[in-house]
């Protein structure tokens, strides 16, 4: 049935209007029904991609790298993110996966490798698993476990799903005193942490290319820098 548009300004009858309510209710509830059975056997398929990440023979297909680096950094031609770019757009291999979509299955997958060691089933749905990506990020994604078990607590027996464990992550981090007190904060945590990474991956790029002398005049600098900045703050203000 094809609705013909009104302007702003006109109201309905109560009979269309209320149509065209329902209309957009069962519109919702037809895509959770879509997300619901996407998301069945969801972390079995994060673990086909990365299975296939891992083989490897993907790379062939890409077109060649234009740039081999990018600011000093080698370009990785086999880089997870080249990686989404075959899934969702390769016409040979046909999958047609949304990048978006190939994330989130790859990081339900380092979870559920972080929650099987300490003796948990992860279960099937890359969707239950979202909230504790963000552990990941921060580089505690050790301790996925105990998020894991105060979810289940929480739960009391029901299953689990993603507001339960969105909000285990969010006590599990109150308890521990990581909840920033402004969103300012939190952004400057979050940029200092990406740019301690940016700073490792430079030092492992120098690390492989520079001769004996660059290495030991960038470190010496380095230490140079840490010890100015040590005086800084143990002197009065």
């Amino acid at each position: 049935m094809t609705v013909t548009s009104v302007p702003m300004s006109q109201r309905l009858d109560d009979d269309t209007y209320q149509a065209a309510l329902g209309r957009l209710r069962a519109y919702r509830e037809q895509l959770e029904r879509a997300e619901r059975e996407a998301d069945q056997e969801s972390l079995d398929r994060a673990a086909d991609l990365a299975t296939v990440y891992a083989d490897k023979r993907w790379v062939d297909d890409l077109p060649p790298l234009v740039k081999t680096h990018n600011r000093g950094r080698p370009v990785e031609k086999d880089s997870f993110n080249r990686f989404t770019k075959w899934v969702m757009g390769d016409p040979t291999a046909n999958i047609g996966i949304q990048t978006r979509h190939s994330y989130q299955l790859h990081r339900a997958h380092e979870v559920a490798n972080y929650l099987r060691p300490a003796q948990i089933n992860p279960g099937s749905s890359e969707k239950v698993l979202r909230p504790l990506s963000r552990l990941l990020k921060d580089n505690h994604g050790d301790e996925a476990p105990d998020v894991w078990r105060r979810a289940k607590q929480l739960a009391d027996g029901a299953p689990l799903t993603f507001d339960l464990v969105t909000r285990a992550l969010r006590d599990h981090n109150k308890a521990l005193g990581r909840t920033p007190p402004t969103r300012a904060q939190a952004y400057q945590a979050r940029t200092v942490r990406d740019a301690w990474k940016r700073l490792f991956r430079e030092f492992d790029y120098i690390a492989i290319n520079a001769d004996e002398d660059q290495l030991k005049a960038g470190l010496a600098e380095f230490q140079q820098r840490l010890e100015d900045l040590e005086r800084a703050r143990t002197q009065p203000a």
